[in-house]
Parts: C-alpha cells; structure tokens; sequence
C-alpha cells in the first residue's frame, strides 16, 4: 500500500493481527481509520472517506488540542455547537423527522436526516420545532479502554496539513 501511494486505510479492528497491522502501518507513515467499536466513520468524513452527520475530522489536530479531543470523545454535550444541533420538526400535515438543522431564516427550515436526505419547511407548514442542542455523537467513556482513547486521540491530534 505504502509502495502505491497509499497515505490512509480504513480498517474494522478486532482482528487476531491487528497489532501486527498497526506496526506496519505506522513503519510505512499510512494512518488507520478503524471503522469498528467506535464506528466513527459513519458520521465523520476523513480525507474524502466517511459520513457527513458529524464534523469533518481530516485536519482535526489543526483546531483542537489533545486535552479538548479526549473530552470531545468522553463528554461530547458539554459544548456542542449551533451547526451540530439537531431539529425535531412536526408539520401541519402530521409528519415528523428529525436531522441536523442545516439553514434556517424568517420563513423556512432546512435538516438533513440521518439518511442524508434534505427536507425544507417553509415555516407556516411547521406544527412544532424542537431544538435539541446535544450531541448525536454518544460518549466513548465506556466503550472504548482508557489505551483505544488515547490512540484514538493521539490519531486524531495528528490529522493536518500535509506540509
């Protein structure tokens, strides 16, 4: 892979050679995504690769430091952001979904549900608009041993800019 080019592997974890794969990869300079225990993936985007639910985590390391990743990883309600909010939306015709809150002005709503698809309400068709400003992300705390949390910080701290 190092051979081709190759600068990222995602990777699902849990196999007998993973450590054997770690060593490898880190020899060679190529960075893991691991798509298992913490199925980050599925809502974080890294180099072009992953979901659109969380933030963008290619140059992660550029805006926060170790002690605010591993917070993020444990208590990720504590300081969630207005773009990572999430919309309950109720319309007068009865129907309801919820999705990150993507634009709103005076007169419509715009989420995108957790199957990336964009609903628009114009305002006078919303029943009921809940704002739940907590994190979709769950808390890693118990998931993850103290060792996966700093690797996983560690990892994360180092995605930049290649120079």
């Amino acid at each position: 892979a190092a051979e081709a080019g190759i600068k990222a592997v995602s990777q699902p974890g849990g196999s007998k050679r993973d450590k054997e794969v770690i060593t490898a990869a880190n020899e060679h300079g190529i960075a893991m995504v691991f798509t298992g225990r913490g199925d980050c993936d599925s809502c974080h985007m890294i180099s072009g690769q992953g979901g659109r639910l969380g933030p963008d985590l290619s140059r992660v390391g550029e805006r926060r430091d170790p002690e605010e990743l591993m917070s993020d990883l444990i208590t990720p309600h504590e300081d969630v952001a207005p773009r990572w909010w999430t919309m309950k939306i109720t319309g007068t015709d009865g129907s309801y979904r919820e999705g990150l809150r993507m634009n709103e002005d005076s007169f419509s709503l715009r989420i995108m549900d957790n199957d990336f698809n964009l609903w628009s309400y114009p305002k006078t068709r919303i029943e009921s608009a809940e704002r739940v400003e907590e994190s979709t992300m769950p808390s890693y705390a118990q998931t993850l041993t103290e060792s996966d949390l700093d690797d996983l910080v560690a990892y994360m701290f180092s995605l930049r800019k290649e120079i």
